[in-house]
């Protein structure tokens, strides 16, 4: 009798462990994250920081600044805007299984690398003109932008199978990774579902698509979005290329439109179905036949 007694006590404790709690800082010793000390409570992360099991949480009980000088797991991130400090996430990779709330722009996130990793909905919200470094969107439901302002971010990574959402504004994005699989392609599209408030994205140097769907998103102010490869355009878009695409490089001394040296490609088009792209070269073209 008393050995099951014990049996349920160790139970009930090891569920009460695993179970999310509120891990606030108060930067009461130090400015860096990985001192336990340095929060309100024991986290469930390595040395009682806060863990992959913790809400973290910064708001008026601290206006001491706070370094991240480890790499962070946990639930969920929020910058309360009551919050006077400063967070520099550095080079740090977080990883977050819930939601991260920024109002404020507290944290600095430009050299750092944030994996949303939940397998359910997942949100960012932040205020304008936020930027990061790397996002990695590997949530298993829908995860969503939730902002009408500006971010920039310098690497957007989607996982297969990942649906993503974007608010009514410009994301400028330096390089965007979105390649699905035939069993789990990808969703971009816009919070609003009218294609007056489509969302706009400015991809400003390249893009790697695969099975993926669009749905109203303006991708016209950056890089054509090449999304030849087994994409679907679903209603809306603009600036996507869902069916070959030619950009011309004018490497040939000739500047002919019909050499194949002057084509990414090596190949001259030939199809009414193809996009041709004049972008971020200087070299002439002379069309020199009908097109």
């Amino acid at each position: 009798m008393i050995g099951k007694t014990f049996l349920s006590l160790l139970l009930l404790v090891s569920s009460l462990s695993l179970q999310a709690a509120d891990v606030t800082w108060t930067g009461a010793v130090s400015s860096n994250f990985s001192d336990a000390a340095n929060w309100s409570a024991v986290g469930s992360g390595p040395n009682g920081i806060p863990g992959a099991n913790d809400h973290v949480i910064f708001d008026n009980s601290a206006s001491v600044n706070c370094n991240f000088d480890t790499p962070v797991n946990v639930k969920s991130i929020t910058v309360d805007a009551s919050y006077t400090g400063a967070i520099d996430a550095n080079t740090q990779t977080i990883s977050i299984s819930e939601n991260y709330s920024d109002i404020s722009n507290k944290i600095d996130a430009e050299d750092a690398t944030i994996s949303f990793t939940g397998s359910q909905d997942q949100a960012m919200v932040y205020k304008a003109n936020a930027s990061f470094g790397t996002i990695n969107v590997q949530t298993q439901g829908t995860f969503s932008f939730f902002t009408f302002h500006r971010i920039k971010i310098d690497h957007l990574v989607v996982s297969p199978g990942a649906k993503v959402v974007f608010c009514k504004s410009l994301s400028l994005i330096g390089q965007l990774d979105a390649q699905g699989t035939a069993a789990n392609p990808i969703t971009l599209e816009s919070y609003q579902q009218t294609t007056s408030d489509k969302a706009i994205i400015k991809v400003l140097t390249s893009n790697q698509i695969a099975f993926a769907s669009f749905e109203n998103i303006d991708a016209r102010p950056g890089q054509l979005i090449d999304a030849t490869n087994n994409c679907t355009d679903i209603s809306g878009n603009q600036g996507i290329a869902f069916t070959s695409v030619y950009k011309w490089t004018g490497a040939a001394s000739d500047n002919a439109w019909t050499s194949p040296q002057n084509w990414a490609n090596n190949t001259v088009p030939n199809s009414t179905t193809a996009n041709v792209v004049f972008q971020g070269v200087s070299q002439d073209c002379v069309i020199d036949t009908d097109i």
